[in-house]
């Protein structure tokens, strides 16, 4: 939530009892040296509202730079031209330009979903019939979550970062195009903290967002999140230790999961494109050298 920035001749016209009201308001957390004296209240807010300045200055070099990623994200995979190679009836390949992402094949062991859509040879979704499936590849590909479908891409916080060979090295939600993005700060804009009772991951105490305001948790080691934007699929928050700005991690829909309360309704993203199962994951993949997550 936003608030006016009071001048030090407004603040010297208020009692200290309406000063100890703005202070509350505007979410100070200045220790105030003397709680008796009208200065020391003044004191107190005025640093705050020059910290916040200086994070308005960060949130605007971040926004920047989640501009410049996507946009050069967006210019990596356009034009998108999807062709279908058919091998058989049953045995399609589906090529985006001169790349293979995926194939689909007919199993007729299954009731329902007989039709098999795979990445890099492993299954990552059926459907009832072969178009559903195309479109599907189509739609997940360029958001950029095509490859984050495979079961073995969610990282473990101690597994390694993924190879090339892989192909994860394309998996970025940045890929949607900038002007799906809406970074206007909405009235509820209040920093979160990595959710204590899941580490994370989602669970009931956190709405299965895996991140709480901090005013309802105990921030884990400092670390804060603050709104950046969001598209229809995604959300985009600035890490923050303390002072330091860390980097951008994303909030991403699983198309998948149909339920919202659900821990697997959603997977996150750290700027250098590995999907997580928690934020915590994802922060860990900010800077590895440099951040520290406690087991």
């Amino acid at each position: 939530m936003t608030h006016g920035t009071y001048t030090q001749q407004q603040l010297q016209l208020k009692s200290i009892a309406r000063l100890k009201e703005i202070y509350s308001q505007i979410g100070a957390t200045v220790e105030v040296t003397d709680k008796r004296c009208k200065d020391a209240w003044i004191n107190a807010i005025n640093a705050h509202q020059s910290s916040q300045l200086h994070k308005v200055d960060e949130q605007a070099i971040a926004q920047a730079q989640l501009e410049h990623h996507i946009e050069a994200q967006a210019q990596a995979v356009a034009p998108e031209e999807f062709t279908v190679v058919e091998i058989s009836f049953y045995d399609h390949e589906i090529y985006c330009a001169s790349k293979l992402i995926a194939t689909i094949s007919y199993d007729d062991n299954h009731l329902t979903q007989r039709w098999v859509v795979m990445v890099n040879g492993k299954e990552v979704f059926r459907r009832g019939w072969w178009q559903k499936c195309f479109n599907d590849i189509c739609w997940h590909y360029k958001r950029g979550t095509l490859f984050a479908l495979l079961p073995d891409t969610v990282q473990s916080p101690a597994s390694e970062e993924l190879t090339p060979a892989d192909d994860t090295t394309e998996i970025t939600t940045a890929q949607q195009p900038l002007g799906e993005w809406d970074f206007s700060i909405p009235k509820w804009n209040s920093p979160a903290a990595i959710c204590p009772t899941c580490n994370g991951s989602g669970c009931g105490n956190c709405n299965y967002h895996g991140i709480r305001a901090v005013d309802l948790c105990q921030p884990q080691d400092d670390f804060r999140l603050h709104y950046l934007g969001r598209t229809d699929i995604q959300t985009a928050y600035n890490v923050y230790k303390g002072d330091e700005h860390l980097g951008i991690v994303f909030r991403v829909r699983n198309s998948d999961c149909f339920w919202e309360n659900d821990s697997a309704a959603h997977y996150w993203l750290s700027q250098k494109g590995v999907n997580c199962i928690s934020v915590k994951d994802a922060i860990k993949g900010l800077k590895p050298t440099e951040v520290h997550l406690e087991p």
